[in-house]
């Protein structure tokens, strides 16, 4: 089986939306989510983990931990990622009424409102049983949400993290991440997005209160996993001596049934975590192609009755939908894409299906006009390939017009 794929809450549809909210309040209900807050407020108080090399494999625990509990009856279910560089708007779909809900102090609109429903209470000392949020409206906090840029800036190290290995590190990748340099310098990421959320997000200990706190989380863990990919086997320290539970192979603090190795971690895709991002090009399956899927060369997709097949040749990189009903099978749609260099068929987040060659140059996409971000492909039972958006409208689909060659 491929590992499980997280997904940009942007590019979710409200049913998926719903989906996962509904989980988020079972799982409260039922005391597992509380448990959460009271282990991060447990961290905070006995300053482990924030400010230190085990900041991003612990949280990266965390946030699978309670992954798995959302899981347990919903197996399709992801925790998604909030990409606050595109998102520096109180009024961007992550704070819907029928997601996350609006800011507030206190949140009176949707499921994590306090009244009237009472499902969802604030816990820890002092804290208000209300959910608050200033959404970047606090004049002592930051106004911005990080950038583009910002995330840049971080990749551009290449050092997991140097000695002290405490929050006065400033000069590699996971002290740019989390934030602990002055806020008035580029990019105090993850702090950042706290501060900006504000109300229970700006208490650090409390802050899984607020469940937007996953989301964000995921992010920091997405943009982790890619500088990973880039910089396979950088933890540090690895044989230095930094203060328990930061070693390459120390177990991470508070994780103790079971124990959790720090190295055992490093990983998104070992058995024990077992996920990946969307924007780390995860391998369709089934039916659909959702934004960042990808079909290899070699590789196929069927509907859901198999009988219809679309495959990336092997043979000569051509995209083709295949009918099986008759014998032989007969080629019904083809994107005239045959070529040596043929590397991938994507579904891009801009909302178009692209067949790509080994230099990420297009050779075909569809639809060549008016592309709707977000969209999904399908391989219908009907034996059509279709481009819908995220309220189900068909964008395109393979009975239009085909082209006549690859370079037309």
């Amino acid at each position: 089986m491929a590992p499980r794929v997280r997904r940009n809450q942007e590019f979710l549809t409200k049913a998926e939306k719903q989906n996962y909210v509904t989980a988020l309040l079972e799982v409260k209900a039922a005391g597992g989510y509380d448990q959460y807050t009271r282990l991060h407020i447990q961290a905070a108080d006995n300053r482990l983990v924030h400010g230190f090399p085990s900041f991003l494999p612990w949280h990266r625990v965390f946030v699978s931990q309670l992954e798995r509990d959302l899981r347990a009856g919903r197996p399709e279910l992801t925790v998604p990622y909030w990409d606050w560089t595109r998102a520096d708007d109180p009024k961007t779909s992550v704070w819907d009424e029928a997601f996350m809900g609006p800011g507030g102090s206190p949140v009176t609109k949707g499921a994590f409102a306090w009244e009237p429903t009472h499902k969802w209470r604030c816990i820890g000392p002092d804290i208000d049983p209300a959910l608050e949020r200033n959404l970047g409206t606090d004049p002592r906090d930051p106004r911005t949400l990080p950038t583009a840029a910002d995330v840049a800036y971080c990749n551009g190290w290449n050092i997991y993290d140097r000695y002290p290995w405490d929050r006065t590190t400033t000069s590699a990748f996971r002290a740019a991440i989390e934030g602990w340099i002055p806020l008035d310098r580029l990019p105090a990421m993850h702090n950042r997005v706290h501060r900006w959320v504000g109300g229970n997000m700006a208490d650090f200990g409390s802050a899984p209160n607020d469940p937007v706190f996953f989301l964000h989380h995921a992010n920091i863990d997405r943009l982790w996993a890619e500088w990973q990919d880039k910089h396979p086997d950088a933890y540090q320290p690895t044989g230095e001596d930094p203060r328990d539970g930061e070693n390459i192979d120390d177990p991470l603090a508070l994780f103790t049934n079971p124990e959790v190795v720090i190295r055992s971690v490093l990983d998104t895709k070992a058995t024990d975590l077992d996920y990946v991002y969307d924007t780390q090009r995860p391998s369709a399956q089934g039916s659909v192609m959702y934004p960042g899927d990808v079909v290899r060369r070699g590789a196929s997709l069927w509907d859901p009755t198999h009988k219809f097949e679309l495959v990336l040749q092997g043979t000569d990189g051509n995209l083709v939908l295949y009918d099986y009903t008759v014998t032989p099978r007969k080629a019904i749609w083809t994107a005239w894409t045959v070529s040596p260099e043929t590397a991938v068929c994507i579904m891009r987040f801009d909302g178009t299906l692209a067949v790509l060659d080994r230099n990420e140059t297009v050779l075909r996409s569809y639809p060549q006009q008016s592309p709707v971000r977000g969209s999904r492909a399908d391989v219908t039972s009907t034996g059509t390939l279709e481009i819908k958006d995220l309220d189900g409208r068909i964008v395109w689909n393979s009975k239009q017009p085909a082209p006549v060659t690859a370079n037309a």
